[in-house]
């Protein structure tokens, strides 16, 4: 069976901590064969170190339809967190599983290497916490609709401060036919490689700004829903060299004057904007 073929099988067990520095692949001989296999069970925490290889590495599948590395299968199932400072060729997540935290590092791969038809390095059919990409996520080459991330059912977080890339014209960086409740990229004008996204559009998407030539761009097609849209807290904004109009004191009134610029300090204070006619504010 598909078990059988598993390097590790955990089935209605638990484990607390799994550490790999080495490498952990299935057999090549069976479909759906899986490097770790956690079928009911719970997994608190995977940790791939910077040695550490789960699955196998850009080999074409011969007898098998997919070669998975991580497979979080059944009801109850349950992972916590995945920290990924290595390579890990597919993470699959389905039949009402969770997963609680992926955070691929900077020096950490997430590909995928399975054959199946819209599939994702990171392939979600349940339910996922967040996803925290600093490094590098990307889809099967030379496989069309092989998508970075593939979303089906629900994330609550994604952000996304290193690149993730899919494999074709066909495919796109995150393909989601489910639900994300949040988005934050920096990806785009540093690289010249805009996000890519198609289907059902994030609730809130926020712009991570690192400088005037690096910040986060998304590229939509077919996209299906409303967006939130607002900028990181940790953005780099550059203030313009000139004279504002400040406005501190606690109980103040401002009524803007047009083509005037204003400084507001008001962390902790109440204070009043009028806007009685149509304004279009601009700058930091």
């Amino acid at each position: 069976s598909n078990t059988a073929q598993s390097a590790i099988w955990i089935n209605k067990q638990r484990i607390n901590i799994l550490t790999n520095s080495g490498t952990i692949r299935s057999r090549k001989s069976y479909t759906d064969s899986t490097a770790l296999y956690n079928e009911f069970g719970t997994i608190d925490t995977i940790n791939n170190t910077t040695t550490g290889i789960l699955g196998y590495a850009n080999i074409e599948p011969t007898g098998a339809t997919s070669y998975t590395a991580i497979r979080n299968y059944g009801s109850g199932a349950y992972i916590g967190t995945i920290n990924n400072d290595g390579d890990i060729y597919t993470i699959s997540n389905e039949q009402f599983s969770t997963i609680y935290k992926i955070y691929n590092t900077k020096t950490g791969s997430l590909f995928n290497n399975t054959t199946k038809a819209d599939g994702g390095a990171i392939a979600n059919y349940a339910t996922i916490g967040s996803i925290i990409n600093a490094g590098y996520i990307r889809g099967k080459v030379g496989q069309g609709k092989s998508h970075g991330i593939r979303n089906v059912k629900a994330i609550s977080l994604i952000e996304n401060l290193g690149t993730i890339q899919s494999s074709s014209s066909t495919s796109f960086d995150i393909s989601n036919d489910g639900s994300i409740a949040t988005l934050i990229n920096s990806q785009g004008k540093l690289t010249s490689d805009p996000l890519t996204l198609t289907g059902n559009l994030p609730t809130n998407y926020f712009i991570k700004i690192n400088s005037t030539t690096d910040y986060g761009q998304l590229s939509v097609t077919s996209g299906s829903g409303n967006i939130n849209f607002g900028i990181t807290e940790d953005s780099v904004i550059g203030v313009p060299a000139i004279n504002y109009t400040t406005y501190s004191t606690d109980g103040v009134t401002l009524n803007p004057a047009a083509s005037t610029p204003y400084k507001i300090e008001a962390t902790g204070k109440d204070i009043t904007v009028i806007a009685d006619n149509d304004w279009t504010v601009t700058g930091p």
